[in-house]
């Protein structure tokens, strides 16, 4: 489920219908608690969105680029949901947004990852980090699915505005599928998690508060609007 509050008790009960609309009683309640959110770093409550940019046209061109043409103004304006496009590869982000964070930002490294999606509906014909990234560790199959990365941006030229964009991808559409960020699965290697390091000596590591997801033929979710 998407768009709880950390460290909030919540009640869970359920409801059935027939085919002609016959509710069922309520079934037992159940409870849960979320994790408590206990990042206070520069960076704490940051956000990963997933935004597409419907007017871009995908050229296989070797110097084709789409860092910085996203066109999001402010989080609250991403668009989370595609079409089914087999033949027209659709181009959409991953970003970093701090509309909520204290600041000052000044992100040095990003991770993040793709939970589970059926690969036989999305094809990701081509993808890149933005050009001051300069190491990328990515788990073998990135960009697949329970895949994930670790971005580090050079040291001289940080992001520090508000909208970060970190990744953009171009995509094949075959039938309804769901990309949801989350946390670096790989927990084989050092740089699994979802966190926001800040350029401090030593660095400060903030969570990432909530992630999207993009959705195609599907709905997506934008933690931004929440």
């Amino acid at each position: 489920m998407r768009g709880l509050q950390p460290g909030t008790c919540y009640y869970f009960g359920l409801k059935t219908a027939d085919d002609t609309l016959n509710w069922s009683g309520i079934s037992n309640i159940d409870t849960a608690t979320t994790e408590a959110y206990e990042s206070s770093g520069p960076h704490a409550y940051g956000v990963l969105i997933a935004h597409l940019n419907p007017v871009l046209g995908y050229t296989s061109a070797p110097t084709s680029s789409y860092e910085g043409f996203s066109d999001l103004a402010h989080c609250h304006d991403a668009i989370t949901a595609g079409d089914i496009l087999p033949e027209y590869p659709q181009i959409w982000f991953v970003i970093a947004s701090f509309d909520n964070s204290p600041g000052p930002i000044e992100l040095m490294e990003v991770q993040f990852g793709f939970a589970d999606y059926d690969p036989a509906g999305i094809c990701l014909v081509d993808y890149s980090a933005p050009h001051n990234c300069v190491l990328e560790l990515s788990s073998s199959g990135w960009p697949g699915p329970q895949e994930g990365t670790c971005i580090v941006f050079d040291s001289h030229t940080l992001p520090t505005s508000p909208l970060v964009e970190l990744y953009w991808f171009a995509s094949y559409v075959y039938s309804p599928v769901s990309i949801e960020l989350g946390p670096n699965p790989d927990t084989g290697h050092a740089t699994f998690g979802g966190n926001l390091l800040h350029n401090y000596l030593p660095p400060t590591i903030d969570k990432v508060y909530d992630f999207g997801i993009m959705g195609f033929g599907k709905p997506g979710y934008n933690p931004c609007a929440q």
